[in-house]
């Protein structure tokens, strides 16, 4: 399902999921903290501004991350 190659975002070793696979996925997962991180920061008196911030910057990530990552799962246990 990943539009780029190789995948920015990988299935996790244990668990469910997706983590960054490639220098890529780390720039956008870096990127998000900041943001978060700066929303924080900025919209520290406006409570409900910040949720909505943190809320819509949440979102655009796991898009990123579903778009340019491998289905998200459990990885096989078989080899």
């Amino acid at each position: 399902m990943a539009l780029v190659d190789p995948p920015w975002f990988v299935k996790r070793r244990l668990g469910w999921g997706l983590s960054p696979g490639t220098r890529q996925g780390w720039i956008v997962t870096a990127v998000f903290a900041m943001v978060s991180v700066g929303s924080a920061i900025g919209l520290a008196r406006r409570p409900m501004a910040f949720a909505v911030a943190v809320l819509l910057i949440s979102v655009a990530f796991v898009v990123v991350a579903v778009m340019t990552g491998e289905a998200p799962g459990r990885r096989s246990r078989r080899r």
